[in-house]
């Protein structure tokens, strides 16, 4: 395959089958609702042919969001398997295992050779992966001119919106060698954002309510944290919690309030899980069991939250 000629723009799917056709089709930066990972992998697993690269591949990058021990597991194998066939891909992917420290020991060399050996195949998000480890020296020497270039040219040649918003921070911070530009930051954040990239988002939301670089806009701000809290941004899902519980930045909304709090709690955040149970027990949310509530504290309290095993002491 040519990656060269793939298309990284990114695009939103809504399940297995469009995920996978979308991959075969040469699409590499998709992104879809979290909360139907399960159903899709489901889906995958039944859909799939376990000899192509490409199917392992999509099942892999799902197994790798999936963000578990055992998910990593299995996309490990997987990723392992058909980075053997020489599918690059699967190399960039294995790349980001390593640099996390998913699954294998953290090892910035091996991700550095790994994102290397796909940039020199024209895979993009490897370009972008390698300008990353060129701006902070992960398993190389600091090099800003050679990161700012890489970053360019998946610009030029792919409109590739991750670059974008790493391009983007660069200006809006004045760091890494860019010229500190607040208004082409935005600009910049605006692309990635539009190509689903929910950190780009969560930064417009952020730019929006503080009125950095642009007018204040607490509604497109708003907008921009639901956009990245439906992607499966952390922050932005406690950031909304807490923005409609406590009705400082727009109206008190406890019904917002408890489905922003839940999608964090869901993310496995310690603070949103004790929110969610307080509503519950304090009866400030009335459509779930009291027991449902408890769980949740008590979830919290595992993660040593200490005002859940208070709450829940109290109780």
């Amino acid at each position: 395959m040519d990656y060269s000629k793939c298309n990284y723009k990114g695009r939103y799917v809504y399940s297995a089958k469009e995920y996978l056709n979308a991959i075969k089709a040469g699409f590499f930066n998709l992104a879809y609702d979290p909360k139907n990972r399960g159903k899709m992998l489901e889906e995958i697993e039944r859909i799939m042919d376990y000899n192509s690269s490409v199917d392992i591949y999509a099942l892999a990058h799902l197994l790798y969001d999936e963000g578990t021990e055992s998910g990593y597991d299995r996309a490990y194998n997987c990723l392992d398997l058909i980075a053997s066939w020489d599918y690059i891909p699967a190399k960039y992917l294995l790349g980001q295992m390593y640099f996390v420290g998913a699954r294998v020991d953290k090892d910035l060399d091996r991700f550095f050779e790994l994102t290397l050996e796909a940039s020199k195949a024209n895979y993009v998000p490897a370009k972008n992966a390698l300008a990353y480890a060129y701006f902070n020296g992960y398993g190389c020497k600091v090099d800003h001119a050679k990161a700012r270039k890489l970053l360019q040219e998946c610009i030029d040649t792919a409109n590739y919106g991750v670059a974008y918003y790493n391009a983007g921070v660069g200006y809006m911070q004045g760091s890494f060698g860019y010229p500190k530009d607040e208004k082409k930051a935005i600009s910049y954040f605006q692309e990635a954002s539009y190509q689903y990239y929910k950190s780009a988002s969560y930064n417009l939301g952020i730019i929006y309510l503080n009125g950095q670089g642009c007018p204040k806009n607490v509604q497109k701000g708003l907008q921009e944290l639901a956009a990245a809290a439906s992607l499966g941004h952390l922050n932005a899902q406690k950031k909304l919690g807490d923005a409609y519980y406590f009705g400082k930045i727009t109206p008190k909304n406890l019904e917002r309030a408890y489905t922003y709090y839940l999608m964090a709690a869901e993310n496995g955040d310690a603070y949103s899980m004790y929110s969610v149970g307080y509503m519950i027990v304090k009866k400030e949310y009335l459509w779930v069991d009291r027991y449902e509530g408890i769980k949740w504290l008590q979830k919290a309290s595992y993660k040593g939250y200490e005002a859940a095993t208070k709450l829940l002491n109290d109780l």
